[in-house]
């Protein structure tokens, strides 16, 4: 995380599947680096990295926005895509096993630009992740991307996926 005040905008709960990675990601946007000049920005970051700003710092923030109003309403503008992430990592044998991996999640998944939300989704691969694991090899990831943090029903929604091979 670049340091910085930073705008939290939302915060989710994620876990990976397939890991014990798991805790809060917070989407943010930033209005200053940490000279105290404009540096919009937006992007996200688990929790653990965001820290409430000090006294020295909100009192110079407050006086940026006095001193800065158009700047301010820059802020207020600013959009930057940001896309939300799934990884479902799973353990397939050899390169062999991966291209028939592959042919069948792309099978199992279909289309999914219409969305999926990730419950959807670890319904849809739950099958294959059992399949999968009597390798201990892990060198496949599904990637679901949710674009700009598409939101249906207040969840992600995810319409894009690709695979990453380690």
């Amino acid at each position: 995380m670049d340091p910085g005040i930073w705008q939290i905008e939302r915060i989710d709960h994620q876990l990976d599947h397939g890991t014990e990675s798991d805790g809060r990601i917070a989407f943010c946007k930033r209005l200053l680096n940490d000279r105290f000049k404009r540096a919009f920005d937006r992007s996200s970051f688990h929790i653990s990295l965001i820290h409430p700003i000090g006294k020295r710092d909100r009192i110079e923030l407050e006086r940026f926005m006095a001193d800065h109003p158009q700047v301010m309403s820059e802020f207020i503008r600013y959009h930057k895509r940001c896309d939300l992430l799934f990884n479902a990592k799973f353990h397939v044998g050899d390169a062999a096993d991966r291209e028939s991996f592959k042919q069948r999640v792309t099978a199992r998944l279909g289309d999914v630009s219409h969305g999926l939300h990730r419950s959807d989704l670890e319904t849809l691969l739950r099958e294959e992740h059992e399949r999968s694991s009597r390798t201990t090899v892990r060198n496949i990831t599904v990637q679901f991307v949710s674009p700009d943090q598409l939101l249906r029903e207040g969840r992600p929604v995810y319409t894009e996926y690709h695979f990453l091979d380690h």
